[in-house]
C-alpha cells in the first residue's frame, strides 16, 4: 500500500463514527476510490453490508448509526418518529418486552437503500411515509418565492419613490 493510501485509510477510519455505515459514494467523494475500498475490505479494514454499503469488522452497527449515516452522507430526509422518537428523549414509559418496532418517517417519494432493508437489526424497522415533508418543502418554495417578490416589488416602490422626490424637486413648489 502507497503512502498516500495509507493516509487515505488513516483518514477515513478517524472520520468514522462508531455505530455506524460508510457509504461507497460518500469514501469517493472523500477521494477513496471504488478500487481502494475493494482493497480495504480485501485487506480486511472495511467489510462489506451490501450494495454501496461497509462498516468496520467487528463493529456493531445499530439502527441508529445507520440512520445518522443516511441523514449525513446520502442527505435522505428521514426521522425517527412516535414512539421510537419519545423513546431517544427519554420519555417512554414503560420496559419494552421482545423486538422493539422502530418507526421511521420520510416523505413519500424517499425509500431506503436495500442494504438497509435488508440488514438483520436487532429491531423490527417500520418505514412511514407522509406527504407532510413534501408538502413542507413545496410551503418553504413558495415561501421563498414570495420573499423574492416582495423584495423585488420593495425595490420598484423605492425606485418609485425616488422619482416622484425628483419630480417633485424638479417642478418645485407652487
Amino acid at each position: 500500500m502507497t503512502t498516500n493510501n495509507r493516509m487515505k485509510l488513516k483518514s477515513t477510519l478517524a472520520h468514522h463514527t462508531q455505530g455506524t455505515v460508510d457509504l461507497a459514494s460518500w469514501l469517493e467523494q472523500r477521494g477513496i476510490s471504488h478500487d481502494l475500498q475493494k482493497h480495504y475490505r480485501k485487506s480486511g479494514w472495511m467489510e462489506s453490508i451490501g450494495t454501496g454499503a461497509m462498516k468496520r469488522p467487528g463493529e456493531k452497527l445499530t439502527w441508529q448509526g445507520a440512520l445518522y449515516t443516511l441523514q449525513t452522507q446520502a442527505k435522505l430526509p428521514l426521522h425517527a418518529g412516535a414512539l421510537s422518537a419519545l423513546a431517544l428523549q427519554g420519555y417512554a414509559h414503560y420496559v419494552r418486552l421482545g423486538k422493539q418496532t422502530v418507526y421511521l418517517f420520510s416523505p413519500i417519494k424517499t425509500r431506503l437503500p436495500a442494504w438497509f432493508k435488508n440488514y438483520e437489526w436487532q429491531e423490527l424497522i417500520e418505514e412511514e411515509r407522509n406527504r407532510y415533508e413534501q408538502q413542507s418543502e413545496q410551503m418553504r418554495t413558495e415561501r421563498d418565492t414570495a420573499r423574492e417578490d416582495a423584495a423585488k416589488l420593495r425595490g420598484l416602490v423605492e425606485a418609485l419613490q425616488t422619482q416622484v422626490k425628483d419630480l417633485m424637486q424638479t417642478l418645485g413648489p407652487r
